[in-house]
């Protein structure tokens, strides 16, 4: 499995919240969640379908975030290729939309197509998604999402960020052929809103002990927002 956690440092709403994801490689297992909000000092364990539920403070869904292997609920269709050429008009593509940010744009880059459906049977928040996969990035470079009748829910853009962006245990800048997450842009177009999300002060390999991903340690929150860091 992979364990992830994340911290909210901003807006202030929801500065303070965190979670743990676990993340298991077999194909027919759900991720699992805690989510701990730091107001009442408590931990809960999440549904298993919150992969379809935004994410805390965000216009963006768990399945944007975390839970990013193949998930039980879905059907999942390869049903093309082509040369990723992002639109630069459209906000997420543009060189200038993050200027303190390096990214990988995907430019020139071989994109797998993908469609992704519910199973018979399942309530999604789609009934369809077009996703386009780098296939040297090995990341996703933009999504669509549509409803019952066609019409579109919702446009992605997504960049990876090089290594150059964090640093290594010992302080020093990483090498720009590492890569993480990256930059999101969000166009909800069901609810009208619209949001960028994107990585800051990331270090590789931080060294966290493993008591950091128990529920026990969740709920012993020290009050200081560097403390996990």
């Amino acid at each position: 499995s992979h364990i992830y956690l994340w911290i909210a440092v901003d807006p202030e709403e929801v500065r303070g919240q965190s979670g743990v994801t676990t993340d298991y490689y077999k194909r027919d297992q759900h991720p699992e969640d805690t989510w701990y909000t730091p107001t009442v000092r408590k931990v809960r364990r999440l549904a298993g379908a919150v992969s379809k539920q935004f994410f805390p403070g965000t216009i963006c869904r768990y399945e944007d975030v975390s839970h990013v292997r193949a998930l039980p609920d879905l059907d999942y269709k390869l049903v093309g290729f082509e040369l990723f050429k992002g639109d630069p008009t459209v906000h997420g593509n543009g060189p200038a939309d993050y200027p303190n940010v390096k990214r990988v744009d995907g430019a020139g880059e071989v994109a797998a197509i993908l469609e992704i459906t519910p199973k018979p049977g399942v309530s999604w928040w789609y009934a369809k998604r077009r996703i386009k996969c780098g296939m040297e990035s090995a990341a996703y470079l933009e999504s669509e999402e549509y409803d019952e009748k066609g019409q579109a829910q919702r446009h992605v853009i997504h960049s990876i960020i090089t290594g150059s962006q964090g640093k290594l245990p010992d302080g020093s800048a990483a090498p720009d052929w590492y890569q993480t997450w990256g930059a999101l842009f969000v166009d909800d177009k069901k609810s009208g809103f619209k949001g960028d999300m994107w990585l800051d002060q990331l270090q590789f390999n931080p060294g966290f002990p493993t008591t950091i991903f128990s529920n026990d340690t969740l709920v012993r929150e020290p009050r200081k927002l560097g403390f996990w860091r």
